[in-house]
């Protein structure tokens, strides 16, 4: 996992203000299309994880978690899609496809 400079975004974000796709897999329940649409709100850096997550505010509730709709979402950015971008949009694939996706990139992001 190569470790991103904590003082300045990189390029290869979604520009601010950008509609997304974004995947939801998590909360309790997680929505059942895996992926909700929304605009990306900010950025900020994970000294965690050494990368930037990016901030998305959902245009409507997506899930819950513990009983409280989820609103927002704060993210990797290869759980993203910037509609109108030329890879594979979440709104044409199936929740089964989204989950095989989401697994891979993991493992690649994970081992990279």
């Amino acid at each position: 996992m190569p470790i991103e400079d904590p003082n300045k975004p990189p390029s290869h974000l979604p520009a601010l203000g950008a509609a997304v796709e974004v995947m939801m897999l998590g909360g309790k329940p997680a929505p059942k299309e895996r992926y909700a649409r929304g605009h990306v709100r900010s950025y900020r850096y994970d000294a965690v994880f050494g990368c930037w997550r990016v901030d998305v505010e959902l245009s409507e509730p997506a899930g819950a978690f513990y009983g409280h709709k989820v609103l927002a979402t704060s993210t990797f950015a290869w759980m993203i899609h910037v509609i109108g971008a030329t890879d594979p949009a979440f709104s044409e694939m199936y929740p089964e496809e989204i989950e095989a996706l989401y697994h891979n990139r993991r493992a690649h992001y994970l081992t990279s």
